[in-house]
């Protein structure tokens, strides 16, 4: 279950979305130590066992022993969001433009129909 709460912590998900993604995610369910035909822990369970360990004062403690260990061993682990900003071509669009003035007229003739447009 703690490795539960590391892929939600580290994916920045809520408990019903990482309800969701152990189900869909392979790799969620193999992190997890999880058997893909056995059952995944509901967000119910997921939110108690998080406050459970919060209530205790474990959480920050497991935590911050796993942020040393992992920082002894040179991994940097950050929380937030994946953002793709990679800039693809599309096809191009001319500007559209709309002459409300017609032909037939010069301009500053009777702006009042021009306003009326």
């Amino acid at each position: 279950m703690f490795k539960i709460l590391l892929l939600q912590r580290w994916s920045t998900l809520s408990d019903e979305a990482l309800e969701t993604a152990l189900y869909n995610r392979i790799s969620f369910t193999r992190f997890a130590g999880l058997s893909l035909e056995g059952e995944v822990p509901d967000a119910t369970t997921i939110c108690r066992f998080r406050s459970s360990l919060a209530g205790r004062n474990l959480l920050t403690k497991l935590l911050g022993l796993l942020n040393k260990q992992l920082e002894a061993k040179g991994v940097l682990v950050r929380e937030g969001a994946i953002v793709d900003a990679t800039v693809v071509a599309s096809a191009r669009r001319p500007v559209k433009t709309i002459d409300i003035m017609p032909e037939d007229r010069e301009e500053g003739e009777d702006d009042a129909v021009v306003s009326r447009l």
